[in-house]
């Protein structure tokens, strides 16, 4: 009887913990799915990269801020939904790049070809 008893809870003990894993392994593969990917590549009006140049996706509830590297892109990687993309790179002597409504999907990823125009001096007499 004791035995028995033994069995059963040792076969209980076995079943929770199968469980236990099953659960933590379906959350993480339904959060890497979650997520999808902006790549980008900013350019002056030449067609030259501009480095350096902040990159700022902010979403409802998460903002994420990179740079773009010395070959002038950038990648990140977001939960899925819609954010507005800002391109600052007006000490560089560009002006600010502002979009709304770029929706990013679960499992994929969209690519953007940027183009930066240049702050123009007024003068005034």
């Amino acid at each position: 009887m004791k035995q028995t008893k033994s069995i059963i809870v040792i076969a209980v003990i076995l079943s929770l913990t199968h469980l236990i894993s099953f659960e933590s392994v379906y959350s993480r593969s339904l959060d890497i799915n979650s997520k999808g990917k902006i790549k980008g590549l900013i350019l002056d009006a030449n067609e030259a990269r501009v480095p350096n140049a902040r990159v700022v996706l902010k979403g409802k509830e998460f903002t994420r801020k990179v740079k773009s590297n010395e070959a002038g892109e950038f990648e990140v990687e977001l939960p899925a939904g819609v954010y507005q993309i800002s391109i600052d790179a007006r000490s560089l002597g560009f002006s600010l790049f502002q979009e709304k409504g770029i929706r990013v999907r679960a499992g994929s990823a969209q690519e953007f070809r940027i183009t930066l125009g240049s702050i123009v001096p007024v003068i005034v007499d």
